[in-house]
């Protein structure tokens, strides 16, 4: 799982920047896009 947060560039503009969600409960196996 992974979370978002915004970093302030200036006046009105924030980047959102994904960071791993150390808190949040794992799933045994994640899930993908399956293979054709």
């Amino acid at each position: 799982r992974v979370r978002m947060v915004f970093t302030d560039v200036g006046d009105g503009v924030s980047l959102p920047q994904w960071t791993p969600d150390e808190g949040a409960e794992q799933s045994e196996t994640p899930w993908r896009y399956p293979a054709e």
